[in-house]
């Protein structure tokens, strides 16, 4: 199935006073880029979201957005009570020493820096992985479901075209036997109207010519092997891996077959030709760039 490389995704979960957010956003690449935000409370779970977006997505830049909601027993009060006893021994000693009033009060030690730490409470990895799980999966599936949708129209796109290059192909194929007859025609045109009717041209050298002409000329070899790359085209734009690596190369080769017609177009029928098949081929090849 084709699928484009652009999409979105979001996708929600929650349970227990937990509640994830994974947004996914994907945009055209050579190859699998995975960018993965994640707070550091949630970073060992990186290699997990990798490893699931790899199973949905084969090429393309990802952008992976995590937010998360975790109720507020998720976090406790630690008190350090070494520094807490540190802090009352200094203060008794200032006070015998300087003759102080003795007026500690809980509340003021607690002011105290480094005393109180607000913690979060360990993780339970096995609990929340299947939540975030969840939440990744949904984003995906919503992301793949635009991307598809998008491929199809990118598909149907790509066959119209297909199907003007074959009406070019075939024109060539219908015009190349004629290609022989005219550059006679025009050789012997040519030599009486330099000659003014007064040298007839020797029929051994005539047909010398045109044969050495159109063995350079002859593009019977390309047209066959152009249409066998448009049905490798149709072929692939109906598999349901993804196609975009191997798109990219068949136009490479669409390229060379058009390139070697136009050098050696002897015509200017053929030449026409060969510069629309060119352009066709340059609008696959830029379609085919958001192809994963």
């Amino acid at each position: 199935m084709i699928r484009s490389m652009t999409g979105f995704g979001r996708g929600e979960a929650s349970q227990d006073g937990k509640r994830f957010t994974v947004e996914v956003k994907t945009v055209n690449h050579r190859f699998f880029e995975p960018n993965i935000r994640l707070s550091r409370k949630i970073a060992a779970f990186e290699n997990d979201l990798r490893g699931l977006l790899a199973s949905y997505i084969s090429r393309g830049k990802a952008d992976v957005y995590v937010t998360y909601e975790f109720d507020k027993g998720e976090t406790q009060l630690q008190v350090h009570e070494d520094m807490l006893e540190t802090y009352l021994r200094v203060l008794r000693d200032l006070g015998q020493r300087y003759q102080m009033k003795d007026d500690l009060e809980i509340s003021t030690i607690l002011k105290l820096p480094d005393v109180l730490e607000h913690t979060d409470v360990p993780m339970d990895q096995e609990t929340i992985w299947p939540l975030l799980e969840e939440a990744a999966r949904a984003a995906l599936q919503q992301l793949n479901a635009m991307r598809e949708a998008e491929g199809q129209r990118i598909q149907a796109d790509l066959l119209a075209k297909a199907d003007h290059m074959e009406e070019i192909v075939e024109g060539l194929m219908e015009h190349a036997p004629q290609i022989e007859r005219e550059y006679r025609e025009r050789l012997l045109l040519r030599v009486q109207e330099l000659t003014e009717g007064r040298i007839t041209l020797d029929a051994g050298m005539l047909e010398t010519e045109v044969i050495l002409f159109a063995d350079k000329s002859c593009i019977d070899e390309e047209l066959v092997r152009l249409k066998s790359h448009i049905e490798q085209l149709r072929t692939l734009l109906s598999a349901e891996e993804p196609v975009g690596r191997p798109l990219d190369f068949l136009m490479q080769e669409f390229n060379r077959e058009a390139n070697t017609i136009a050098s050696k177009a002897g015509d200017l029928a053929v030449t026409q030709k060969a510069l629309e098949l060119k352009k066709e081929i340059e609008k696959i090849r830029e379609q085919i760039q958001n192809i994963e």
